[in-house]
C-alpha cells in the first residue's frame, strides 16, 4: 500500500512540474509572438514625417514654445523641408516680440514663399501676415492680388479694419477665427463690451494670445468708462498676464501704466 502511494505521489509530482513547464513554454511563445508582432507593425516615420508630427504638437501648445520651434526649424533646414521652414518662420513672424527678431523671421518667411511661387494660397497667407505685422502697402497689394476666395477677400478687409458687408458676414463660419476678428472690430467700433467679450473667448479657443489680450485690455478701458471699475481692473490684469506669457514687453508696460493710474 505504501509503495503504491509513493508511486502515485511521484507520478502526480511529475505531472505538476510538467504542467508548470508547459505553462512557462506557452507564456514565452505568447510573449515572443507579441514582441515580434509589435516590431513588425511598428510605424517607421521618415525624418520629414517626424518633423510634421513635432510641428503639430508644438502648434497645439498655448503659447507656442519658441525655443522648441527654433530647434525644429534647424532640423527642417537640415532635411531641406522647405514647407515646414516656411511655416515656422511665418509663425515666428507673428509671435516674436523682439522687433529685430520679428523682422528677420518675416523676411525669411517672405523669401521661403518664393520656393512655392506656384501656390497662390501660400503667397496669400504670407502677404496677409506681413501686412498685419508691418502694414506695408505692397504687402496689401500682394494679398489682394492672391485673394481668390470670398474667405480670403474678407480676411483682407478685416486686416485693414474694414467691416465686411452684411452679405459677406453671412458667409463667416460661426466660431471661426475670422468671426473672432469680426467681433473684435465691431466691438471696437461700437464700444460694445458684449461683442468684445465674445471676441476674447473665441481668440482664446483659437490660441491667439496677443489678440485675446488686446480684446481684454480694450474691454477693461470700456468697463472703466462705464463705472465698472473692479471688472475693468480684472480684465486689465488678465491682459497683462497673457502678454507676459508671450513676453510682449511693450504691451505689458502700457497695461501696467494703466493699472497704476487706475
Amino acid at each position: 500500500m505504501n509503495r503504491f502511494c509513493h508511486r502515485l505521489l511521484f507520478s502526480a509530482t511529475l505531472t505538476y512540474f510538467d504542467t508548470i513547464r508547459l505553462r512557462h513554454i506557452c507564456c514565452w511563445v505568447l510573449l515572443t509572438t507579441i514582441i515580434t508582432s509589435c516590431s513588425t507593425n511598428q510605424v517607421n516615420y521618415s525624418p520629414i514625417e517626424n518633423q510634421q508630427h513635432q510641428w503639430q504638437e508644438l502648434k497645439s501648445e498655448y503659447p507656442v514654445n519658441k525655443s522648441a520651434l527654433k530647434g525644429l526649424l534647424t532640423s527642417a533646414t537640415l532635411s531641406n523641408n522647405w514647407k515646414l521652414m516656411w511655416l515656422i518662420e511665418l509663425e515666428l513672424c507673428q509671435i516674436e516680440t523682439d522687433a529685430e527678431t520679428k523682422l528677420d523671421a518675416c523676411k525669411k518667411a517672405k523669401q521661403l514663399s518664393l520656393v512655392f511661387y506656384q501656390d497662390p494660397s501660400l503667397q496669400f497667407d504670407t502677404s496677409l501676415v506681413l501686412y498685419e505685422q508691418f502694414h506695408q502697402h505692397q504687402d496689401l497689394l500682394d494679398a489682394n492680388r492672391y485673394a481668390t476666395t470670398e474667405t480670403q477677400k474678407i480676411d483682407v478687409l478685416l486686416a485693414q479694419s474694414i467691416v465686411p458687408t452684411k452679405t459677406q458676414q453671412q458667409g463667416i463660419a460661426s466660431g471661426s477665427l475670422q468671426e473672432a476678428r469680426l467681433l473684435y472690430l465691431l466691438g471696437k467700433n461700437t464700444e460694445d463690451t458684449v461683442l468684445l467679450s465674445k471676441a476674447a473667448q473665441l481668440f482664446w479657443q483659437h490660441r491667439q494670445i496677443n489678440k485675446q489680450a488686446d480684446s481684454l485690455y480694450l474691454l477693461a478701458m470700456l468697463k472703466w468708462a462705464l463705472g465698472q471699475n473692479e471688472e475693468a481692473r480684472s480684465n486689465a490684469v488678465k491682459s497683462l498676464m497673457l502678454h507676459a506669457r508671450s513676453n510682449n514687453n511693450v504691451a505689458m508696460k502700457t497695461i501696467q501704466r494703466w493699472l497704476d493710474e487706475h
